[in-house]
């Protein structure tokens, strides 16, 4: 089985693609602050010893990021990636949505691709099987990062907020994340591939990668009161992308670039 980057490798390498993303301007660098803030927050919930296999856990998220951290390098270089990886990054690229939206199409390729790939690279199959409880604790943990990011999304996109509150109704709906549902997916998918041979393994990563690519693909704004809100909400969220990725950052905050820096 490969053996993974260690967590402390990965986090200087998303501190590097934050400093490129700062320097560059790039969106992409929104969901690296994210997935950098995630690890730090696994680590706190680990120490804590709220997962019953923290040290599977540990090594099965590395292994899940580090893909993420591959996807992005061939992206960034031409080469051949994943269709799941290859259009979220267009996607955010392209600046045809939101932020917050650019980072759930960042998680939909993190967990429903790229988890469970990566727990059965680096678990054994009966390891995979008897984690389904800490594949459940992890949605805890995604939904405490949401709690965290939330308000500084709302300073991204002041208009978020009230519509956060139209969302809670059916009709205003545009944007959805099924935390519960993607991890539960993830441990399926870990399972099945778990006990399958190399063929029919790359027979699912396949199928799994053109079912990921096609959500997506799908329209912002499918209902008639969608696309008037999220056109609203763009009108007034922020345009500078050093100050966004800085804000979903945080505690990161590399001195090697200008705080004032305009974007």
């Amino acid at each position: 089985m490969s053996q993974p980057a260690t967590n402390e490798i990965i986090k200087k390498e998303l501190g590097d693609i934050l400093e490129w993303s700062l320097e560059s301007k790039s969106r992409l660098g929104y969901f690296a602050a994210l997935c950098r803030r995630m690890l730090l927050l696994l680590e706190e919930e680990i120490q804590a010893s709220r997962f019953e296999n923290g040290t599977c856990v540990e090594r099965m998220m590395a292994a899940c990021v580090n893909r993420y951290l591959e996807a992005l390098q061939a992206y960034r270089k031409g080469q051949t990636l994943s269709l799941a990886w290859k259009e979220t990054f267009r996607t955010t690229e392209s600046r045809r949505r939101l932020v917050f939206q650019d980072l759930l199409l960042g998680l939909n390729a993190s967990i429903n691709f790229d988890l469970g790939i990566a727990a059965a690279d680096v678990l054994q199959p009966g390891k995979v099987i008897a984690m389904e409880e800490d594949f459940q604790r992890l949605e805890e943990v995604y939904c405490s990062l949401a709690s965290q990011v939330r308000s500084e999304i709302h300073g991204i996109s002041p208009w978020l907020k009230p519509l956060d509150r139209l969302g809670k109704r059916k009709p205003y709906r545009f944007a959805q994340f099924n935390l519960s549902a993607a991890c539960q997916t993830a441990w399926k998918v870990a399972r099945d591939l778990s006990v399958l041979n190399p063929q029919q393994r790359q027979e699912l990563i396949q199928v799994l990668d053109r079912r990921v690519a096609n959500l997506v693909r799908l329209p912002e704004g499918r209902g008639f009161l969608q696309r008037p809100l999220i056109w609203l909400a763009r009108r007034r969220e922020s345009r500078d992308v050093r100050r966004n990725i800085r804000t979903l950052s945080k505690s990161y905050n590399p001195v090697s670039l200008p705080q004032t820096a305009q974007a």
